[in-house]
Order: C-alpha cells, then sequence, then structure tokens
C-alpha cells in the first residue's frame, strides 16, 4: 500500500492547505510536459495526483488512515525495509534531477561547473599536499632532533679521544725521555744539545713537515694554528680558550692530521737550549704566514 503522505512530503496531521500547496508545488516539478515525457517523472506525477486525489478528500482520506494504519498494525513489512525503498527512491530522483540539469545546462552553465569542478579538484589537491608536507616537516623536525642529539654524543667522543691521544703523547714523551737519559754517554748529548746554534741545512724534515701544513691549513687560520702548533709540539699541552673555541684547529694538531713528530723531538732535544728553541720558533712563525 502507497504512503500518499510520504508522495507529497507532508506530516499526516497536515490540513488542506498544506495538502493543496504541497500537491501545487510537486506537481509542476514533477509535470511530463516538463521533462519530455520522461517515464520516471511521468510515474511520479500520476503517484502525486493519486495521493492528491485521496487526501483532499476528507470521506476518502479517513477510509485512507484506517486502512493505512491497518497495514502498519498487521504487516511484517519493517520501517527499516521501508526506510531502504524510500532511500532508494530519493537517490533516483535525485540522480534523474542531475541528468536533466546536465542536459539542460547552457554552455556558460557548464562553463562555471566545469570551473567549479576544477577549483574543487585544485583545492583538494592542495589539500593532500599541505597535508604531505606537513607530515614530512615533522619527520624532519624528528630527525633534526635525532641528528642533534648524535652530534653531541659524536663531540663528547671525539673530545674523550683527544684527551686520550694527549695523554698517549706525554707517555710517550716520558718515555723518550728516559731512553734518553740512559744513552750511552748523556753528558756528551746534553752538553751538545745545550750548545748548538740553529742552522737551517741541519734539518730538511723539519722544513719539509712545515710546508706540509701549509699548504694543509688555510692562510685565514695560520696565525691561530702556529700558537695551537707551537704549544703542543713544546710542551704537549693547549690553554682552555684555544680548545674550546678553535677544536678543528686542534684535532688537527692532536690527531695527527699533519706531520708534528719531527717539531716535537727538536723541542724536546734542545728544550735546555733557549737560542734554538726561539729560532725554532721563529721559524715556525715565518712559513706559517
Amino acid at each position: 500500500m502507497k504512503d500518499y503522505y510520504y508522495i507529497l512530503g507532508i506530516e499526516k496531521q497536515a490540513d488542506s492547505i498544506t495538502i493543496k500547496s504541497a500537491y501545487r508545488k510537486l506537481s509542476l516539478k514533477f509535470h511530463p510536459d516538463k521533462n519530455e515525457g520522461d517515464g520516471f517523472f511521468e510515474e511520479r506525477f500520476k503517484e502525486i495526483l493519486e495521493a492528491y486525489e485521496v487526501l483532499s478528500n476528507h470521506q476518502k482520506r479517513i477510509n485512507y488512515d484506517k486502512l493505512l494504519s491497518g497495514v502498519y498494525k498487521n504487516s511484517s513489512f519493517t520501517f527499516s525495509a521501508k526506510e531502504d525503498e524510500l532511500r532508494r527512491k530519493e537517490e533516483e530522483l535525485i540522480r534523474k534531477e542531475e541528468e536533466l540539469k546536465r542536459k539542460y545546462q547552457t554552455p556558460e552553465e557548464k562553463k562555471r561547473e566545469f570551473e567549479a569542478l576544477q577549483a574543487k579538484r585544485k583545492q583538494e589537491e592542495e589539500e593532500k599536499k599541505r597535508q604531505e608536507i606537513l607530515l614530512y616537516e615533522a619527520q624532519l623536525t624528528q630527525k633534526e632532533k635525532e641528528l642533534t642529539q648524535k652530534e653531541k654524543e659524536l663531540s663528547i667522543i671525539i673530545q674523550a679521544q683527544s684527551k686520550l691521544k694527549i695523554e698517549i703523547i706525554l707517555i710517550q714523551d716520558k718515555i723518550s725521555k728516559l731512553k734518553l737519559e740512559k744513552s750511552d754517554n748523556p753528558g756528551k748529548n746534553q752538553e751538545k744539545y745545550k750548545t748548538e746554534k740553529f742552522e737551517i741545512a741541519k734539518f730538511p724534515k723539519f722544513y719539509q713537515d712545515l710546508n706540509i701544513i701549509k699548504d694543509y691549513i688555510t692562510a685565514y687560520d695560520f696565525k691561530t694554528f702556529r700558537i695551537i702548533f707551537i704549544q703542543f709540539t713544546k710542551n704537549h699541552s693547549i690553554d682552555t680558550y684555544l680548545s674550546e673555541n678553535h677544536k678543528v684547529l686542534v684535532n688537527i694538531v692532536v690527531n695527527e692530521e699533519v706531520p708534528i713528530k719531527e717539531t716535537e723531538r727538536l723541542f724536546r732535544l734542545y728544550k735546555d737550549n733557549n737560542d734554538f728553541v726561539s729560532s725554532l720558533e721563529k721559524e715556525i712563525i715565518r712559513i706559517l704566514q
């Protein structure tokens, strides 16, 4: 049994004015003449007309309401099934309306619809890209945090490594000193080192090493590097300010990225010869400038 109230889109308590208004509105919308005789609209128009003829007549409406009430009481037909059927009809109606709308569109309307569709797609693509960017930015932030943490850990390891290398060099220096003290003629050697004059021709390895260093270090860093180089090769120590503010240059010396052994040897052997040590320092300054 058809539900005329649903067909007209009104409540069961609707008065005659409401029924008439709904009928006029729907009959204009679904009239076959306005829809090129489409079978779907023709069928709907017949249902609308049938519903109006019953509900607009007082006695017919009373009889219909009694029948409708009995159907809902005695029928095993569930409301859920009824809702599904109504939903399918509504979907079909919407689809038909869209088809007719597209069929009678003017070129200008088609253009506007196309532009709106393009704009919607563009907006969706931009939103998708925006979400991807947010995701990648979050991943980048996380990776940067991880990198910062690893850099801190690496810095601690490098500092510890440099400290150990300095300690090793100090131990090696002590061993060298002890070996010198046990030499066959220590007095003679010590006297020689105390009085010997600095002569360029006697120390080719020293100059060879300095020229290698000069090619390795940038000219901008020569002044600072000279101080670090002399301090370390002469005393096996570097002051705190240089260690904290010029770590790269300090590491070059401590890690022996440049040759330092010959200079260390000369400073160690001639440590009691002030003139020799002074000449040695002057040569380092002269070449590394």
